[in-house]
């Protein structure tokens, strides 16, 4: 639940700045408060656009909700990376512990594709690319708009593909600005 500390600051702040951060308390109604704050919270990420129903069904009487999240990515803006720079680094190292942990469970358990695999599912192979080089700015500008182009494609998809395959994709990258010479 640690790991997740992180993302759930960043979702506060997004429904603290969705307008609908702000509760309106309700009577306890006889439930403890950490249930009525659960349910306001759930109610409040439902409003924000972050989860929805994704099946209900009666049990014992109460109607029990399923939810399921709504978005497939998440993007920090370098203007909200460098107000929470310390929260954003907490989020960015749970995000690659998230990363790792699926890449080495996958792998531990024998669902990732090793060596030649048919060329009709050549997409199963994992790949993995860490630089640290220096390149032209042209070359610069071209890999990141190429990045972009990738993301930018991913974003309408709804994760519903019932003959979809999951794919794990960590992208990032920046470039530093050139260090300014000693006066």
């Amino acid at each position: 639940m640690d790991a997740l500390v992180p993302i759930h600051s960043v979702w506060n702040c997004r429904l603290r700045h969705s307008g609908s951060g702000r509760i309106a308390g309700p009577s306890l109604g006889g439930f403890a408060p950490a249930v009525v704050f659960a349910l306001l919270h759930v109610r409040q990420l439902e409003a924000a656009g972050l989860i929805k129903v994704a099946s209900t069904r009666m049990v014992s009487g109460i109607l029990e909700q399923r939810y399921q999240a709504c978005q497939q990515d998440l993007m920090f803006g370098v203007g909200f990376i460098a107000e929470h720079a310390d929260e954003s680094e907490a989020a960015l190292q749970a995000a690659l512990d998230r990363y790792r942990t699926g890449l080495f469970a996958a792998l531990r358990a024998g669902r990732l594709a090793e060596g030649d695999v048919p060329a009709e599912e050549s997409y199963r192979k994992p790949v993995l690319f860490l630089s640290d080089l220096k390149v032209s700015r042209a070359k610069a500008a071209e890999l990141k708009s190429k990045l972009e182009e990738i993301m930018d494609s991913l974003k309408d998809e709804t994760g519903d593909d019932p003959d979809g395959v999951p794919v794990n994709l960590l992208i990032g990258c920046y470039v530093p600005a050139d260090p300014q010479p000693p006066a």
